[in-house]
């Protein structure tokens, strides 16, 4: 018997210690036991072809390091073969190394072996000798390639091959990597006849001298001779299997790069498919405005489901507004980032999505894909990409006319822009784009190109037949392909700048001024360090109640909270420069918000409209901002009518809230007066808001709606309704603007019968939490958010103060600042993204009668 050594978590070589050592004879019992096949102290029972000083024994293991050689197990009489068996070793490779694990083979004295099959060992190897080798650890070399590495450099992992009948099973760390049947006719090219199964021995490659790799636990498990050798099925058609193979074993990187787990595919489903057919894969997730990840906390999360996946790792960056959204850092998790031109802003200012036909508006067909032709090369110049998917995509109305629209001069500017920024273009299966024409003229222009699916659901992943088919009339090579991490584009593209808080940010702070406020505070603030720095009063003006920051950052845009603006029953909309050096806000014009008493402003998420909600008049106003940043007269007013139970608080419409939907086509109003959440579809082109059907959703008499919030993904809506101190949450249905309850929670203990009212209501970044401030109980309600989108309450943290009128969460997830109008004061909290839960420590900072807290994100 013989110990195995355990692995040390710091991957350091350890002497491995044998109690005895049995070498392996050539016949091989049916179902034998382990036998070891290495003894930690000398290479008895190996031979060495070519170069025996390339391998020693170092520490327990077996060192291949210096010319090629290669080093085969023959046991005791130099005889051993094998034909079924399981094998295990365990493996460090040092950065750069290449090295292979052969079986089924036979001893030759020089060369690459020419008999069997080899499990590559390649993390990292770089260009050698003018070669790139794409297929790494795992790979069933030239059979089934793995193009992304599992395991990593100096750490010991283990390797498990497996050979019953024709069937090929491959197991990184116990993860299942190749699972090849091989064919009654294997397609084979000339100079790989060899590579079929039959019976032969192990052999370990040492690949030139600047490849280090360790072997150490070598063991064989002899199955029976007789296992069934059942004939493989072809997992595609004959033609599309015979070429696959030729490339696979030609070193073309045959990677599927746009996947997606929707429709019902799973991460399993697309690792079984990979296995079957050799395709490599790229799982993406959908970042951006009114899409499912919009944060860095849902990035991570989503990257940590990946790790030591042979899978690369995708963002498909959506819209326009998507730099602004996330990290470098969370960038950098992923191995490459691609984006389309079908989310834009079009000609008349509205937010157009190629792919549904009700945001498309073409009055001139040439002059539409000359504003997509525009977008494509802003995008590949300005965002920081690797890879330009769906291109040349053309909206349904104009499609039929792709080969007269896409002329020779719109193929070329976009193909001069992929040069000069290094994008890769992506060949497209789902919609095969770009056209055959399109892809000889790029590749003559040297564009690097990547295939992908950009799959619907479970069903359509294919396996890249437009790919196969572009491969044989544009003669593809390996040298025209992007691989993410091994050709250039990563590396060449622009950092993002910082928006989400790991850089320093401004925090703006309205008041009310009746009570020795001048009116608009500002502190710079390191959401790292928890560090603040006071800037004063960044700008004077009446009661600032509710400030908004524009999507571009630059300008920020006040409520008066007055009931007289210029002689009418108005309040007043202020529109500030930002100076960002200083923190420092510039007044830029004012506009009425044409009812009195203004308590809540937002910007549209194209950055074109502001809509204005007036308590005291019970109506919203819209008004056009301009380019400069300024305010125009209102473009739209709605007067709204109705009353509920409450005699004092209700006798009139009161609205509180106005705020628009994650894709830009809804706006939600909340009324406290006539206890209604009010929907409208928003016309930006033109600044209005028409009702939606329905136009309301009605909420329990006397409940006094005041704010709502999103959740990230935007199928969710929770309000905070202000009378019955309740959190209301919703089902949004995105497509026609409808409200379905799911489930109401009180925000305040059991028991507690002082009077209170709640005020602000934010949804952590991550999507799982919801808080709404409590005024009386003086305190922050949390709940968490269930799949189904119930909630479930967690209790309320004390802000330390009264009257906390608002409070805010910054970009980065990690503080949560409340303000507490009534002690002049904001207190600090930390938020715990894991749990939800809220911790006193951030300090605090003093302010007269703070009322609302923003974030400008960092620069």
């Amino acid at each position: 018997m013989f110990a195995l050594l355990t692995v040390p978590r710091s991957g350091r070589l350890l002497p491995l210690v044998l109690t005895s050592v049995i070498l392996c004879a050539s016949t091989q019992a049916a179902g034998g036991d382990w036998i070891p096949l290495f003894d930690g102290r000398s290479l008895d029972g190996w031979r060495a072809a070519e170069n025996a000083d390339s391998f020693q024994v170092v520490d327990g293991a077996i060192a291949c390091n210096g010319p090629r050689a290669h080093l085969f197990y023959t046991g005791r009489d130099g005889q051993a073969a094998f034909k079924n068996f399981e094998f295990e070793a365990e493996v460090m490779t040092r950065p750069g190394a290449n090295s292979g694990i052969f079986f089924h083979t036979a001893w030759q004295d020089s060369g690459w072996p020419g008999r069997g099959y080899e499990v590559q060992v390649n993390n990292s190897q770089p260009t050698h000798d003018g070669y790139h080798e794409f297929k790494k650890t795992g790979s069933l070399y030239a059979v089934r390639n793995l193009y992304k590495s599992p395991v990593r450099d100096n750490e010991w992992f283990k390797v498990r091959i497996a050979v019953r009948g024709r069937q090929i099973t491959v197991h990184l760390n116990d993860q299942l990597v190749v699972d090849y049947t091989e064919p009654a006719n294997p397609v084979r090219e000339p100079e790989r006849q060899g590579r079929r199964l039959g019976r032969g021995t192990f052999a370990l490659q040492c690949h030139d001298p600047e490849s280090r790799a360790f072997y150490r636990n070598l063991r064989v498990r002899p199955l029976p001779d007789d296992l069934p050798a059942i004939p493989g099925q072809l997992p595609v058609p004959a033609d599309d299997y015979a070429q696959l193979m030729s490339l696979h074993s030609g070193n073309f990187p045959l990677i599927d790069l746009h996947a997606h787990l929707k429709g019902g595919l799973t991460l399993d489903d697309v690792l079984a498919q990979s296995r079957a057919t050799g395709i490599g894969y790229g799982v993406a997730i959908n970042c951006g405005l009114g899409f499912p990840t919009t944060n860095d906390t849902q990035v991570h999360a989503f990257a940590d489901t990946l790790v030591g996946k042979p899978v690369f790792m995708a963002m498909q960056a959506e819209g326009r507004e998507w730099t602004r959204m996330f990290s470098q850092s969370a960038l950098d998790r992923f191995d490459y980032v691609f984006t389309d031109a079908m989310t834009f802003t079009d000609q008349r200012g509205q937010r157009t999505r190629l792919w549904m036909p009700d945001e498309v508006h073409v009055d001139d067909p040439g002059a539409f894909v000359d504003l997509i032709v525009h977008q494509i090369e802003t995008i590949m110049t300005e965002e920081p990409i690797d890879v330009y998917v769906n291109p040349t995509f053309l909206p349904a109305v104009i499609a039929d006319r792709y080969d007269e629209l896409w002329t020779a001069e719109r193929m070329d500017r976009v193909i001069a822009a992929a040069v000069r920024n290094q994008v890769a273009i992506e060949i497209n299966a789902r919609y095969r784009l770009p056209s055959l024409a399109f892809i000889k003229r790029a590749r003559a222009a040297g564009v690097k190109f990547t295939f992908g699916t950009n799959n619907g659901g479970k069903d359509d992943l294919g396996h890249l037949e437009y790919g196969l088919e572009a491969i044989r009339e544009c003669g593809l090579t390996s040298a025209d392909l992007f691989v993410p991490g091994e050709t250039a584009g990563r590396r060449k593209r622009p950092k993002l700048a910082d928006h989400t808080g790991n850089g320093q940010s401004i925090a703006y702070v309205g008041t009310y001024t009746g009570t020795g406020s001048r009116g608009i505070y500002g502190f710079r603030f390191d959401p790292a360090s928890g560090a603040t720095e006071p800037l004063g009063c960044v700008a004077e003006m009446a009661s600032p109640s509710f400030l908004a920051i524009h999507p571009n950052g630059r300008f920020l845009y006040a409520v008066g909270e007055t009931s007289e603006f210029r002689g009418k029953p108005a309040g007043v909309l202020s529109a500030f420069r930002i100076e960002r050096t200083t923190g420092g806000l510039t007044l830029i014009n004012q506009a009425s918000s044409e009812g009195p008493g203004p308590c809540h402003l937002a910007v549209d998420h194209t950055g074109h409209v502001l809509l204005a909600a007036n308590y005291g008049g019970g109506s919203v106003v819209a008004v056009p901002i301009h380019e400069d940043g300024s305010l125009g007269e209102a473009s739209c007013f709605i007067q709204h009518r109705g009353s509920s139970v409450n005699p004092q608080r209700q006798q009139a419409p009161h609205a509180h809230s106005v705020n628009f939907s994650p894709d830009n086509r809804f706006v939600l109003v909340t009324d406290l007066g006539t206890d209604q959440v009010l929907v409208y579809r928003l016309d930006v082109d033109q600044g209005r808001l028409t009702p939606n059907d329905p136009p309301f959703v009605a909420l329990p008499p006397g409940s006094g709606p005041r704010h709502l919030a999103f959740s990230p993904d935007g199928r969710r809506v929770f309000v905070l309704n202000e009378m019955l101190s309740t959190m209301a949450g919703f089902d949004w249905d995105t497509e026609r603007g409808v409200l379905t309850p799911v489930d109401s929670q009180s925000t305040l203990p059991e028991r507690f019968a002082r009077p209170s009212t709640t005020a602000e209501v934010q949804v952590h970044p991550n999507g799982r939490f919801v808080y709404g401030s409590n005024r009386g109980h003086d305190s922050i309600a949390s709940f968490a958010i269930q799949p189904d989108g119930h909630l479930t309450p967690l209790g309320q943290t004390p802000t330390g103060g009264r009257h906390p009128r608002n409070f805010c969460i910054d970009p980065s997830g990690r503080w949560l600042w409340a303000a507490n109008r009534d002690t002049d004061h904001l207190v600090i909290f930390h938020v715990d993204p894991t749990t939800g839960a809220l911790r006193a420590g951030g300090g605090e900072l003093a302010v007269p009668s703070p009322v609302c807290v923003v974030f400008l994100p960092p620069d």
